[in-house]
């Protein structure tokens, strides 16, 4: 607790913990104490606290009442600002790709390590007629006919297993409404920040009139 605070420990045993809060944590802290003598189990809280650079730190309290004392308790503070900033910042990244996936008119889709879907495009969601929250955990034996979804499998494995894209792959297959699509997909792996392969995404083109007019010539 100490260093998260920028200081010697001789220099904070025996005083108030308050004096490193800023204002807007005083009464939650209070309440977080309040609870903690209330309770027989622990409390837990996330508060700022002061560093000694005056900086904000976002830390979680868990207390307890030590037994048979009074108005004694044990706290493990854990410094939590980097995890919640990343959080932040993956709710950013998960709503700014939601937001594009709704908006481009692409047949996109995600799908984890086993070739279950983890989300799409509204377009690729209309394409097989469901909506973009039913598709999670499906897989395209559940929404393609059986020969497609069969070779895309053998495809996206292969992408998974290498790590090497596949690019131009063609098929027809007839969308929600029945119509006869011909599409050009390509299959990519997708890394966690590590680099390790957890997933691929699929892009799907509608090249129907391309090679409508190709054969027509």
């Amino acid at each position: 607790g100490a260093a998260m605070l920028g200081r010697e420990r001789q220099n904070i045993v025996g005083k108030s913990f308050a004096q490193h809060l800023p204002v807007a944590s005083i009464q939650p802290f209070t309440s977080h104490l309040q609870q903690t003598f209330s309770v027989s189990g622990n409390s837990v809280i996330e508060i700022q606290v002061k560093s000694k650079e005056g900086k904000p730190r976002l830390v979680s309290l868990e207390s307890q009442a030590v037994a048979g004392a009074k108005r004694i308790c044990r706290t493990v503070m854990h410094d939590v600002t980097d995890q919640r900033r990343m959080a932040v910042a993956l709710q950013i990244s998960r709503s700014a790709q939601d937001a594009l996936l709704n908006a481009i008119p692409v047949l996109v889709f995600y799908q984890d390590i086993n070739l279950q879907y983890i989300s799409c495009s509204q377009a690729f969601a209309d394409f097989v007629g469901i909506s973009p929250e039913e598709i999670a955990g499906k897989t395209a034996g559940n929404l393609l006919p059986r020969e497609t979804a069969e070779e895309l499998q053998r495809l996206s494995e292969s992408v998974l297993n290498t790590g090497r894209a596949v690019y131009g792959y063609e098929h027809t297959v007839r969308d929600a409404g029945g119509n006869l699509i011909e599409l050009s997909t390509v299959l990519a792996p997708f890394l966690d920040f590590q680099g390790k392969i957890i997933g691929l995404v699929g892009v799907c083109t509608d090249i129907t009139e391309i090679k409508s007019t190709v054969n027509s010539n």
